[in-house]
């Protein structure tokens, strides 16, 4: 079973009706897992909202789309986390 094959199969489980909350944490403690397994693909990263005259803060740009090396694509959170980091400022102004 590939990676991608796997974060479906899980995803699939917390579709299911009438699960305790222990089981929902174990769920997302386990996509979490099998995330970090993943390494991200630096250069299918696209940031959009990137305006030259709001420099050096560029508040309006975010990542919109990568994958990881897999070729699965980056998810919202997974986009979302990234943008709280550092890397965006490294890759608008690299």
């Amino acid at each position: 079973m590939n990676v991608q094959t796997l974060m479906r199969a899980i995803d699939e489980l917390k579709t299911k009706d009438n699960l305790s909350s222990t089981t929902m944490a174990v769920i997302d403690d386990l996509r979490d897992l099998v995330r970090e397994e993943r390494s991200i693909d630096y250069c299918t990263l696209e940031i959009d909202g990137i305006d030259y005259r709001d420099y050096p803060d560029f508040c309006d740009a975010y990542f919109s789309r990568g994958f990881y090396t897999d070729g699965t694509e980056l998810s919202e959170e997974d986009l979302d986390a990234l943008n709280g980091t550092d890397l965006k400022y490294e890759r608008i102004l690299g």
